[in-house]
């Protein structure tokens, strides 16, 4: 919830179109698929939508959620932000900057 910028049980009912942009729809369905078939998606990077409607990426991991006769009724998931993404932000900028210099500028 604090992830995405949701107070608790503001996640409860929301849809994956709500919860994720257009273009990572499918990766969201097939995830769902994986819960479904294992019980659990490992971790994994994805890009998802605060409640503000600004994007982020995230690191997160989901296993289903079952009622009392065994039956699915749900997942649940827990999210942080990216550590690879904030590294590949690093990467990038330090990249950008070191094309910048000279050859011999650079160590």
């Amino acid at each position: 919830h604090s992830v995405l910028g949701y107070q608790n049980g503001e996640l409860v009912g929301k849809t994956i179109r709500q919860l994720y942009p257009p273009e990572s729809y499918q990766t969201a369905v097939e995830g769902i698929a994986t819960v479904q078939t294992l019980g659990f998606h490992p971790l994994t990077n994805v890009v998802m939508v605060k409640s503000t409607g600004e994007l982020i990426r995230i690191d997160i991991a989901s296993s289903l959620k079952v009622d009392d006769m065994g039956h699915a009724e749900g997942t649940i998931t827990v999210g942080r932000l990216s550590d690879s993404y904030r590294m590949l932000n690093y990467l990038q900028k330090v990249a950008k900057l070191c094309s910048s210099l000279s050859p011999d500028k650079i160590y």
